[in-house]
């Protein structure tokens, strides 16, 4: 008798182990298969605006933007029109900033970017 309720509790210990393990592997295949799904759908929407950027001006845009400053720089009579430039992009709303971050990472496909000229933005703020 005593034999038989030591099996009975140490066989529903190992059954109650046995899920614990199948319902952990079941999770983990879960996420694993989440992870994948996720990826999979990541990679095929940076290849469809990959394409789409094929025939688009964005980052010939942004690339004249960023280096006209740099050029009217070395012409004197702009030089305090570009400083003045500067001082008053220091005005503007930051959401308005993260906007141009934004565009200005998708012009160039840089997606970590966009936290670069977030903590830029913060900085130049403090």
């Amino acid at each position: 008798m005593i034999g038989s309720i030591i099996g009975s509790v140490v066989s529903g210990v190992f059954s109650t182990g046995k899920q614990y393990l199948q319902n952990k592997n079941q999770e983990s295949t879960a996420k694993h298969e989440a992870k994948m799904a996720y990826l999979k759908d990541k990679t095929a929407w940076e290849m469809f605006m990959a394409r789409g950027s094929m025939n688009s001006y964005k980052d010939e845009f942004w690339t004249v933007v960023i280096a006209a400053p740099l050029v009217l720089a070395f012409y004197p009579p702009a030089v305090e029109w570009v400083q003045r430039g500067f001082e008053v992009l220091q005005t503007f709303p930051n959401w308005y900033l993260y906007f141009l971050g934004i565009s200005f990472s998708a012009a160039f496909g840089v997606k970590p970017l966009g936290n670069v000229i977030s903590d830029a933005i913060k900085k130049v703020r403090k």
